[in-house]
């Protein structure tokens, strides 16, 4: 059961996903957000990232034992290098019992999406 709900949350995001990216203009409010994260490589995220975002490697090898330093309750938004990646990291963390994170899709999803600038 816990897996066809994990399913479906997936799918829920995805379809909100696409359905923002296509409402240009549209941004997503962020005044209540916990944090909004970059699952992409430090690398990356030094290169240019949302500004105000954390930076939690998806491929280091670690991302789950970061997450245990967030709260379980907390809203969050996920980005990285495209909405596959960011699945996978949904995944982990509704596993883990989070319940309100949001998947924005890749970084140029996120640049449109989020009212919020970009570091240079």
């Amino acid at each position: 059961m816990k897996s066809l709900r994990v399913l479906f949350a997936a799918v829920v995001a995805a379809s909100l996903v696409a359905g923002l990216t296509s409402c240009s203009g549209v941004k997503l409010d962020v005044t209540d957000v916990t944090a909004i994260v970059d699952i992409r490589s430090a690398d990356e995220f030094e290169n240019s990232h949302i500004v105000g975002s954390i930076n939690m490697d998806f491929d280091a090898g670690y991302f789950a034992a970061e997450a245990t330093n967030l709260r379980r309750n907390g809203k969050y938004y996920l980005y990285g290098k495209d909405e596959a990646q960011v699945s996978k990291a949904m995944d982990e963390l509704n596993v883990m019992g989070f319940v309100n994170v949001t998947n924005i899709g890749s970084f140029e999803d996120a640049k449109r999406l989020l009212p919020l600038g970009v570091t240079p």
